[in-house]
């Protein structure tokens, strides 16, 4: 991961010492639609709800010629999904000597919650040179993980547990993915400019493993349907 990632500075740096025209700032934001793949371990194999999340990106574009532009995203990301496992299950897997109380749900519910920094950097092909300007973009994007956690959709206040109830996620460092997708931009005054696109992010790694009472349950991926709008200042 560290030589990719001096690679991916060199480039980079490169691009931005060869880019001889115009480039563009700005700053985006928009919704994640989560599409998580669950792999079981062993038996267990809870039931899935992918959620939706916000997103806020910014923009530094670097002009190769009037077409084709290389667009760095720097993006704050939230990932989440509503884990659900059966009562009988987490009794099983606790090891519990008495049935866990009857006032809990038959399914006990965890929202597994994820917060990141991407890092996209896509080539962007402009398809006209002036005003309204339609581009597909294409290009990896490094995930790093900043926080992970899960909480329980459930009360056990004043219960006497012999243990907690708990799913933890154990998250990776960080996750390669690739975005590919298309958008507009929309020219209105004073070299600022309305910017929108849709894109999907196909995840190549596991962003996360899960653990119940320390036993391995599962892990997880996911591939994001992302919808973005914001402005942007073209330079």
């Amino acid at each position: 991961m560290t030589v990719l990632i001096r690679y991916t500075v060199a480039a980079l740096t490169l691009l931005c010492l060869i880019s001889t025209t115009h480039a563009g700032t700005g700053i985006k934001v928009g919704a994640t639609v989560s599409q998580w793949n669950y792999v079981k371990k062993d038996s267990i194999l809870p039931n899935i709800a992918n959620g939706t999340n916000f997103a806020i990106v910014g923009i530094q574009e670097f002009a190769l010629s009037k077409t084709f532009s290389i667009q760095i995203e720097p993006t704050y990301s939230v990932r989440s999904f509503d884990m659900s496992i059966d009562k009988l299950v987490m009794q099983q897997l606790g090891q519990y000597t008495q049935p866990l109380p009857s006032s809990l749900p038959s399914t006990l519910s965890y929202t597994q919650k994820f917060a990141s920094l991407d890092c996209p950097v896509l080539l962007k092909v402009n398809l006209t040179e002036s005003g309204i300007r339609p581009y597909i973009f294409a290009g990896p994007n490094v995930s790093v993980n900043l926080s992970a956690t899960a909480t329980a959709n459930f009360d056990t206040t004043n219960m006497q547990l012999q243990k907690p109830l708990d799913v933890t996620p154990e998250a990776k460092g960080a996750v390669i993915n690739v975005d590919m997708g298309a958008g507009v931009q929309i020219p209105l005054a004073l070299s600022i400019a309305l910017v929108a696109d849709a894109r999907y992010t196909f995840g190549l790694g596991d962003v996360s493993s899960f653990k119940a009472f320390g036993t391995a349950i599962g892990t997880a991926k996911t591939g994001d349907i992302r919808v973005f709008a914001g402005i942007v200042l073209d330079l």
